[in-house]
């Protein structure tokens, strides 16, 4: 999907009007309906704004990737796990379900200090916590 089309479905999935985006994330109705309909593109402070909004990562408007979460993608990036080998949340999981005991246990502890290591490296800016770590982990905490 392109960015418009990305922004116009989460908007609707979240059953706002573009006056009532438009006024969160700062800029006017006009402006935001321009780039719903592909005709303006958002500066960076913008692109940020409806990012931290629908708390999803701009690679994703950008569509770039498929994965809306910003942790679940700072962790694969500093896994150095680049976009031919990524699974979303949902394949992850089924991934993880087939996985013996031990094994679980053992990427538990490696995604939980993965984030821990991230939250320290980036401090101001960190998007990722250990409530991050996808949902078929944290039976392991």
């Amino acid at each position: 999907m392109k960015f418009n089309q990305i922004i116009r479905a989460l908007r609707e999935q979240n059953n706002l009007t573009a006056r009532e985006i438009a006024s969160k994330i700062g800029v006017s109705t006009s402006a935001y309906l321009n780039y719903e309909r592909g005709e303006r593109q958002p500066n960076f402070d913008t692109l940020c704004a409806i990012s931290d909004y629908y708390k999803v990562s701009a690679d994703y408007l950008l569509g770039r990737t498929e994965i809306k979460e910003p942790a679940f993608i700072d962790i694969l990036t500093a896994l150095g796990i680049d976009d031919s080998y990524r699974l979303s949340p949902e394949e992850f999981g089924e991934a993880f379900d087939a996985l013996e005991q031990p094994v679980k246990v053992i990427i538990y502890k490696v995604m939980t200090e993965m984030v821990n290591k991230l939250q320290s490296i980036r401090q101001d800016q960190a998007t990722a916590t250990v409530e991050d770590i996808p949902e078929p982990l944290k039976p392991f905490a």
